[in-house]
């Protein structure tokens, strides 16, 4: 009786342990997927974080399936607005908004491996990578088609490292017509950080900027940080792609805020109707255009791009209290000495002219004027 009872209970155990693998086995099957968190990506053999890949399995073929690249979405908590569309950041490879690659996989217990080259449009990558029902990690070199600026570094000109010029209609400030440029000139003059003015802190702090053959740019920079060394940025922050005249940068959000760890979960009410404009450029990247003058190239944003940022700002002028709160800001900066004279001589005046200002205004240029480094090598 003990034996038959034994042998029923192995049974039993027997009959469980093999419903549980066939379970494991069905829940392990490799199946079409979206990856994001599960996802481990890097590019040019560093991390790459904020994307995602969609993996869909031919439906006649399990051996091929078609891997397609795109940006995650920047996840927001958008206050009253949190039905309005999530900001995305840019897709993977630098211009293309998603990438599609079709590979061939090698299947396996734990679920496939792949490997290949896809080339279109003048650029090349080699991939490989695998992947399970359970994650993908994915491993991407990238060669970008050759433009003007590839494989060619820049250093900030150590006379005039800034481009500055806004031209709009003069307004009244302490009883006299000034115009913009009057007091970004006037600006340029005043000490920011460690009694440096900003032309300074930028010949400081940048050493030179990097335009990579695989879309990345890196620089290097000096902060108090770095003890006063120049350091290389990390990869996978920002990339470009050349057109025309314009070189689109494109901003990773979130591994920016990953790697500073404090990434925003709420934005105020008032600023959500800006959201469409910074995703559109998060994910179309940031215009920005360049001409080389006289040995030197100019890199700057223009009205195009931010005139019409401006107009989406120009309502935000009206909120009091968000105007109390930027000028209490300003006056905990500057001190209690420098107060009377910035923020009541200067900022009130122009804030209370900036609505005339941004209507008028025809010409806008902020940037860096950069002459030639050594070769990228």
């Amino acid at each position: 009786m003990k034996k038959s009872l034994l042998s029923c209970l192995f049974a039993v155990l027997a009959i469980g342990a093999m419903i549980t693998s066939c379970s494991d086995d069905k829940e392990d099957a490799l199946q079409s997927a979206v990856y994001e968190d599960n996802l481990t990506l890097m590019y040019s053999g560093q991390p790459m974080l904020g994307k995602r890949v969609s993996f869909n399995l031919d439906a006649d073929d399990a051996s091929k399936a078609t891997l397609t690249l795109s940006g995650a979405d920047f996840k927001l908590k958008l206050g009253t607005r949190d039905n309005m569309e999530q900001p995305t950041t840019a897709g993977v490879i630098p211009g293309e908004i998603t990438t599609m690659l079709q590979v061939d996989l090698k299947l396996n217990e734990d679920g496939a491996t792949f490997a290949g080259r896809d080339e279109k449009n003048g650029r090349i990558i080699e991939y490989s990578g695998k992947v399970s029902s359970r994650s993908m990690q994915l491993s991407l070199k990238v060669v970008m088609p050759q433009n003007e600026l590839t494989g060619k570094a820049f250093v900030p000109d150590q006379q005039n490292p800034l481009l500055v010029n806004w031209q709009a209609d003069p307004f009244e400030m302490n009883g006299k017509q000034v115009t913009v440029n009057d007091l970004l000139r006037m600006a340029a003059g005043i000490p920011v950080v460690n009694n440096m003015t900003l032309p300074q802190l930028v010949c400081y702090s940048l050493g030179e900027l990097r335009f990579l053959p695989d879309g990345n740019i890196q620089a290097l920079i000096r902060t108090e940080k770095t003890g006063g060394q120049l350091i290389e940025t990390p990869l996978n922050i920002l990339s470009y792609a050349v057109k025309g005249n314009k070189v689109l940068l494109y901003v990773n959000a979130i591994q920016i805020a990953e790697m500073k760890k404090t990434r925003s979960e709420d934005l105020m009410g008032d600023v959500a109707a800006i959201i469409g404009a910074v995703n559109r450029l998060l994910v179309e990247g940031i215009p920005v255009t360049f001409a080389t003058v006289d040995g030197h190239t100019l890199f700057y944003l223009d009205q195009d791009l931010l005139k019409p940022v401006l107009l989406l700002i120009k309502p935000l002028l009206g909120n009091q209290a968000l105007m109390n709160l930027l000028l209490n800001l300003l006056t905990e900066k500057v001190g209690p000495e420098m107060a009377p004279m910035i923020i009541d001589g200067i900022v009130k005046p122009l804030l209370a002219a900036l609505p005339g200002i941004i209507d008028s205004t025809t010409v806008m240029q902020f940037g860096l004027n950069m002459t030639p480094a050594p070769a990228v090598p």
